[in-house]
């Protein structure tokens, strides 16, 4: 019987007397998932800081007006302050000059003793340096839209929740069931092995699915599975870590006697780039992403939360005026 090469993917372990030729192509393996929704709103208007340095702000917004009246009133003691009049900076007054310099308000009472000054100050500086980059950090946050990958390596991806689908009877579930350690083999044990209903049929099948449940993962050649993509690019997300990479290459017989026929025209091909265009005209151009528009104009959908804020706070400040009306009328205020 003749010998007759065939096209098949390089591993580690083989059952058989064959012979792996030159490299004809090299494959990488990417999982695909629903592209996560972009327009929550209501956490665009707190990611901006980290929790570490909201925690710190509000120590700060707590601490700083107790300095602030403790300093003033000490200068009071020592002369430094007017001794006659009212209190200016009083713990009341103090909390609500601090809040207005982080807003970027002025005071029109100004501090004489130098650490009231002090402190006076800081609260300036410091509301002038977190206003422009809370401002900044959110105009960019709202007007660029970034994608947050739900995962990046095999090891957060086991943690993360998703349940991985690859072809039945592929050549990615051979490659994962020949995994002897790691965290592929981990995958393989914990949503594969025993389970049939993690396989599916073909890949169209498999993007199906990954477009239907935000929790499942898709696994299979790259190249394989933009050429069956089509309208569904822009709905799934391709996670841009290469979780396998492999090559293919041409198999034969151990003992062909034109092996190394076979090995020095392939390196032929490839040197002259013959593989490069072939491969181009054959195999899909890999697009990994949907285009973004990476730079949008605000519209009213991205600042819904401000005006859903000013809304609540006006509900409010209308139940206080309504009870503050029925307070004084039961007694026997005059409110004109």
């Amino acid at each position: 019987m003749p010998s007759i090469p065939f096209l098949g993917f390089a591993t580690q372990n083989s059952r058989y007397d064959v012979y792996a030729a030159y490299c004809v192509k090299h494959f990488r393996f990417r999982m695909y998932v629903m592209r996560p929704d972009l327009d929550n709103h209501w956490q665009s208007f707190v990611k901006p800081f980290s929790m570490h340095l909201w925690l710190a702000i509000v120590t700060t917004l707590v601490l700083m007006p107790v300095v602030l009246a403790l300093s003033y009133i000490a200068g009071r003691r020592t002369d430094f302050e007017l001794t006659e009049g009212p209190h200016l900076f009083n713990f009341r007054e103090a909390y609500i000059v601090t809040y207005g310099a982080f807003l970027q308000q002025s005071s029109e009472n100004i501090p004489k003793s130098p650490s009231t000054r002090l402190v006076f100050w800081l609260a300036f500086i410091l509301g002038v340096i977190l206003y422009t980059a809370y401002s900044a950090a959110l105009i960019s946050k709202l007007t660029v839209q970034k994608i947050d990958y739900p995962f990046l390596t095999t090891e957060e991806m086991l943690r993360s929740g998703y349940k991985l689908n690859v072809v039945r009877g592929h050549y990615t579930l051979a490659v994962l069931q020949n995994m002897a350690a790691g965290p592929l083999a981990q995958v393989y044990r914990k949503h594969l092995q025993g389970n049939p209903r993690a396989l599916v049929d073909d890949i169209e099948s498999g993007l199906m699915r990954v477009s239907r449940d935000s929790k499942i993962v898709f696994l299979d050649i790259l190249e394989l599975t933009e050429a069956v993509l089509g309208k569904r690019r822009c709905s799934l997300l391709t996670i841009p870590t290469d979780f396998i990479r492999t090559h293919a290459t041409l198999v034969v017989r151990k003992r062909m006697p034109y092996k190394k026929a076979f090995d020095y025209y392939l390196r032929k091909m490839w040197e002259s780039g013959q593989l490069e265009r072939l491969r181009i005209k054959w195999w899909a151009t890999v697009k990994t992403n949907c285009p973004e528009k990476y730079l949008t104009s605000m519209d009213m959908e991205q600042v819904s939360a401000v005006f859903m804020c000013l809304l609540i706070g006006i509900l409010v400040s209308l139940i206080l005026f309504i009870l503050e009306a029925i307070h004084h009328k039961l007694r026997g205020y005059n409110l004109s």
